[in-house]
C-alpha cells in the first residue's frame, strides 16, 4: 500500500483550534461593526504573524469583503469551515499561504482555526505543518489553556488537543455494494467517524474527540481506520473487476455519452458520473490522471463555479457550467488542475 494510498483517498485535513487567553470567544461576541474586541483578536494574530517572519508567505483575506461564492470555494479546498460564510463577526479573516495548502482563520467559532490540506493519506504531513503554524504563533500569542481540559475551545467536543483530522475517500465499490466501510464497533473502539459526502460515493473519516487522546494517539487511530477502509475498498475493487468488469465498462460508456452530449447536468448525476470516471482512471480504463479528476470535482462545487463565472450561478446556469465543465475536462489530454488566485 502506497502512503498517499490516491486511488482511494482525496485528501488530508488537519486542523487545530486556539483561542487567547483572557478573551471571550467569537460566539459570545456581539458581531457588530464596532466590535473592538473582535478586531483586536485579528491584530493579535496578524502581529504574530510578523514576528514570525510569515507575513510574506500569506495572502491576507478579509473575509466580511469576499463574496459568498469565494468564501464557499474557500471552504470547498478545506482552507476555511463551511459555516464561516453564515457568521456575522466583524474582523473576521483568512491568513492563506501562497501554495494554499496552510490557511489560519481569525474569529471563526473561535479566535483561531488553523487547518492544513494535504493530497492523499498523509495525517502526518498535515499536522505537522499545522502544527508548525501554531507553534510560530505560539511564540507571541497566549492560547487559552487548562491543565485538566487542555485547550479550551468555543465546541467541548474540540477541546483538549484542539486537533481534528479529516480524511476525504472515495469508495464506489463498498458503496455501491451496499458494504460498510468500517463495522460500528470499530468505529467506536477508534473514536473515529464516518459520514457520507452530499449522498455520493465518498466518505469523511474523522476522530471523534480530542480530550482524553495525545496527538499521537488522534493521528495513530485515524490512520488505522483509514488503512484498514483503503484495503477493504481495494479488495471489492479487485471483486468486482473480476466478476463484471463489463459492468464499469457500460456505466463508462454511458458516462462518456452524457459528457458529449448533455446540455445541462444537476449534481447528483455529475457527482455519479465523475465516481464512475475516477474508478475507471484507477482501473486503468480511462485514460486520465487522479489529479484531473480530483480537479474536476472540485471546479464542479458551488463555489469554484462561481469563481469561474465571477458571480453566483443560480440551478439552470449551475447545471449547464457542469455539463460544459465535465464536457471540455474529457477533452483534455494534460492535467487540468490549476490553482486558483482567490
Amino acid at each position: 500500500m502506497t502512503d498517499a494510498a490516491r486511488d482511494v483517498v482525496l485528501t488530508t485535513r488537519a486542523t487545530l483550534v486556539r483561542n487567547l487567553d483572557g478573551m471571550r470567544f467569537p460566539p459570545c461576541l456581539p458581531g457588530r461593526p464596532d466590535d473592538d474586541e473582535a478586531r483586536r483578536t485579528q491584530e493579535r494574530v496578524e502581529e504574530a504573524f510578523l514576528r514570525a517572519n510569515l507575513r510574506g508567505e500569506y495572502a491576507r483575506l478579509p473575509l466580511d469583503c469576499l463574496k459568498a461564492w469565494e468564501i464557499s470555494a474557500l471552504a470547498e479546498r478545506g482552507l476555511v469551515d463551511r459555516r464561516l460564510a453564515q457568521r456575522g463577526v466583524e474582523g473576521r479573516a483568512a491568513l492563506v499561504r501562497r501554495d494554499q495548502r496552510l490557511c489560519a482563520c481569525v474569529n471563526d467559532g473561535d479566535h483561531l482555526r488553523m487547518h492544513a490540506v494535504w493530497p492523499g493519506l498523509a495525517p502526518e504531513a498535515a499536522y505537522r505543518a499545522v502544527s508548525g503554524l501554531d507553534a510560530a504563533l505560539g511564540e507571541t500569542l497566549d492560547y487559552a489553556f487548562d491543565g485538566e481540559y487542555g485547550y479550551l475551545t468555543a465546541d467541548p467536543a474540540e477541546a483538549g488537543t484542539g486537533l481534528r483530522v479529516r480524511v476525504r475517500m472515495h469508495l464506489p465499490a463498498l458503496l455501491r455494494g451496499g458494504q460498510t466501510p468500517l463495522a460500528r464497533p470499530l468505529c467506536e473502539e477508534l473514536r473515529v467517524g464516518l459520514s457520507r459526502v452530499r449522498d455520493g460515493d465518498m466518505v469523511e473519516l474523522t476522530n471523534v474527540a480530542g480530550m482524553g487522546m495525545s496527538e499521537a494517539e488522534i493521528l495513530e487511530t485515524v490512520t488505522t481506520a483509514a488503512h484498514r477502509i483503503v484495503a477493504r475498498e481495494r479488495q471489492a475493487r479487485e471483486a468486482m473487476l473480476l466478476s463484471d468488469k463489463e459492468s464499469l465498462e457500460q456505466a463508462l460508456a454511458e458516462a462518456l455519452r452524457e459528457a458529449a452530449t448533455a446540455q445541462t447536468l444537476r449534481f447528483e448525476h455529475f457527482q455519479t458520473c465523475w465516481s464512475t470516471l475516477r474508478l475507471s482512471v484507477v482501473a486503468g480504463i480511462l485514460p486520465h490522471t487522479l489529479d484531473a479528476m480530483d480537479a474536476l470535482y472540485l471546479s464542479a462545487q458551488p463555489g469554484h463555479l462561481g469563481l469561474r463565472a465571477g458571480a453566483f450561478l443560480e440551478d439552470d446556469s449551475r447545471q449547464t457550467a457542469l455539463a460544459e465543465l465535465l464536457r471540455a475536462t474529457l477533452d483534455e489530454t494534460d492535467e487540468t488542475y490549476k490553482t486558483l488566485n482567490l
